[in-house]
């Protein structure tokens, strides 16, 4: 990683993550993540991470004057 910034807004990140599981402690990681179903908090924050540890690796491009992540990434 980069630097402590980058470390740091991953492991916020990361910690969202787990945030969003605990909202549903009844579910199964099965049916937390099927795709038909997966909560919208949850997807927020996977998106949110992929985004920081993307950018703390520097695996970020410039598309029309805005960064964003490798294709692959975006629309996970």
């Amino acid at each position: 990683m980069k630097n402590l910034k980058e470390q740091k807004k991953s492991a916020k990140t990361a910690q969202a993550i787990l945030d969003a599981r605990a909202l549903y402690p009844d579910s199964s990681l099965a049916d937390l993540y099927d795709e038909l179903t997966m909560s919208v908090e949850l997807r927020r924050a996977h998106q949110a991470n992929y985004k920081a540890v993307m950018e703390a690796y520097d695996m970020t491009k410039i598309v029309d004057g805005k960064r964003n992540c490798h294709k692959a990434f975006r629309n996970v």
